[in-house]
């Protein structure tokens, strides 16, 4: 299975037509320079799905949250006073029970009925979706040995360790950053070098992960924490972020090479 990304970039062509490119990849064969990718096995693309099926539900869960929260701050001073109340508990059973007793006026009162079934629906397929995140996890060592590194609990677990698959494939954890697109991009002419923003190619699941796992993290960390203050304060939070994002990679690929669990301070501080 050949890398499209890969392959356009070697054989790029001003005309395209289905005889020419058949050729360009025939010769691209014979000279043993048809770029693969990673070829996953069953049970991982069908972990992959579960993955992808939950995220939908959650973006699912997000948008009604925000038409709810929408309609509710164009009715009167009243209503919105009694949100308010109610706002940190406003999604629970109780607070979408209290929204349904909310005086709407007009099309308004129907309006909010159908989003608050819609999203105890949302809801109700999120928790079935946890429960076969939660078999995953039962089933993947690598997933418990994730589970233990600072910022990542059940569902980034569970995500990281089936968007890496294997862990030998990747020769080092410059492999596994770059995989993540967490890299910066380099442009390279004579003796002029200049470092551009992250590449964000690989996988855009794994990369959405590590970067979640970032904040949570530096709670957690001494040493993440002092990697990402420091560099916050030289080069703004965005770097700092992204080099604890890195850090994070780095901790996962030598906990999963050797086979152990994270141990603080796995990684010096001063290493990006």
């Amino acid at each position: 299975m050949a890398n499209p990304v890969e392959v356009k970039a070697i054989a790029h062509a001003r005309i395209k037509t289905d005889k020419r490119d058949s050729r360009t990849l025939a010769q691209l064969l014979r000279a043993g320079l048809i770029p693969e990718v990673y070829q996953r096995e069953a049970w991982n693309r069908r972990a992959q799905r579960v993955m992808r099926l939950r995220a939908h539900w959650v973006r699912k869960q997000t948008e009604l949250r925000n038409k709810i929260r929408a309609l509710l701050a164009q009715q009167t001073e009243e209503i919105r006073l009694e949100v308010e109340r109610q706002e940190r508990g406003l999604f629970t059973q109780k607070g979408l029970d209290i929204l349904k007793t909310l005086p709407l006026a007009g099309e308004d009162k129907m309006i909010l009925d159908d989003l608050v079934r819609g999203h105890r629906e949302v809801a109700a397929h999120i928790k079935q979706s946890d429960g076969l995140v939660e078999a995953i996890y039962s089933q993947l060592e690598e997933v418990s040995r994730i589970d233990t590194v600072p910022g990542f609990a059940t569902t980034l677990s569970v995500l990281a360790a089936v968007e890496i698959a294997d862990i030998r494939r990747f020769a080092g954890p410059g492999q596994l950053h770059a995989y993540a697109g967490v890299v910066p991009s380099t442009y390279a002419s004579g003796e002029r070098q200049f470092h551009g923003h992250i590449t964000k190619q690989g996988s855009a699941w794994l990369r959405w992960a590590v970067l979640e796992a970032v904040y949570p993290s530096i709670k957690k960390d001494l040493g993440l924490r002092i990697l990402y203050q420091r560099l916050a304060k030289r080069k703004g939070p965005n770097v700092a972020k992204v080099a604890v994002a890195r850090r994070l990679l780095t901790i996962i690929y030598r906990i999963l090479t050797e086979r152990r669990e994270y141990l603080p301070g796995l990684a010096k501080p001063s290493a990006a």
